[in-house]
């Protein structure tokens, strides 16, 4: 060291060189032995580009798949839904033609009981005025 002296060092000419930075590297590892191990290499622009391409079209894929798969399962539930409509319209169907038979035959009962009694009526009337005229 040495007062009004300076070392600068001005760093490699890019950082997105990997042949300086490759040399940098092997040149302190044949100094020491102990020197960590080489990096994996700089990420270029085009690798980038590769991957983004990648990427985007597996987003597609999935989206794709996602958007078929969600298409299928809303055909399977209106599917189902008319499959069950139907068979809610015939259980309806059903129940009504149940209830219609239920209340018919309670009616031809009950007017059955109406027309004893009418003739019951008419027949106590007939004795009690029997010998009247």
């Amino acid at each position: 060291f040495a007062r009004g002296t300076s070392m600068a060092y001005a760093g490699l000419r890019s950082p997105r060189r990997d042949n300086d930075r490759v040399n940098l590297i092997a040149y302190l590892a044949s100094v020491d032995p102990a020197a960590p191990a080489f990096p994996a290499p700089l990420v270029t622009d085009a690798d980038l580009e590769g991957t983004a391409e990648e990427t985007v079209d597996g987003i597609v894929e999935d989206t794709t798949g996602t958007l078929d798969t969600l298409v299928e399962t809303a055909e399977g539930a209106v599917t189902d839904a008319a499959n069950a409509g139907g068979t809610l319209l015939e259980q309806a169907t059903d129940a009504s033609e149940s209830t219609i038979e239920s209340v018919t035959e309670t009616g031809e009962n009950l007017l059955q009981q109406a027309q004893d009694v009418a003739e019951e009526v008419e027949e106590t009337i007939e004795d009690a005025t029997d010998g009247e005229d």
